[in-house]
């Protein structure tokens, strides 16, 4: 499995600049985003775009190592018990866009049993 890694205050901050620094036209679509030619998780480019503009609504931002390199996802809170997950690639250029979903519940708790909760070892 994978492992989350939660970025500091600091790499957050950079992340978030250099995606600003882009208009989401110029990242390219990934070919996971798609599923059969329409978007896997539901999300169209039309709404990831609305999402990525909101940059004041990134709460949080972890990277994950993955055989092309490490995906970034930013996390937007839009309301209570609306989240949406967006993934991108970033260590090469153009950079992409990977992934997008949504989350229809509060997110705080989610994020503190991923990162800070108690987690089993089996």
């Amino acid at each position: 499995m994978d492992e989350d890694i939660l970025v500091n205050p600091q790499e957050k901050e950079t992340l978030i600049d250099r995606i600003k620094a882009k208009k989401f036209g110029e990242f390219r679509v990934h070919r996971h985003y798609f599923d059969r030619g329409k978007p896997r998780h539901g999300i169209s480019l039309e709404k990831a775009q609305e999402i990525f503009e909101q940059f004041d609504k990134i709460i949080l931002v972890y990277k994950r190592k993955k055989p092309l390199g490490f995906t970034y996802t930013f996390i937007y809170k839009i309301g209570k018990k609306q989240s949406y997950f967006l993934i991108f690639l970033l260590d090469n250029e153009p950079y992409e866009i990977f992934d997008a979903y949504f989350y229809g519940k509060t997110i705080e708790k989610r994020i503190f049993n991923k990162f800070f909760g108690f987690k089993p070892k089996y």
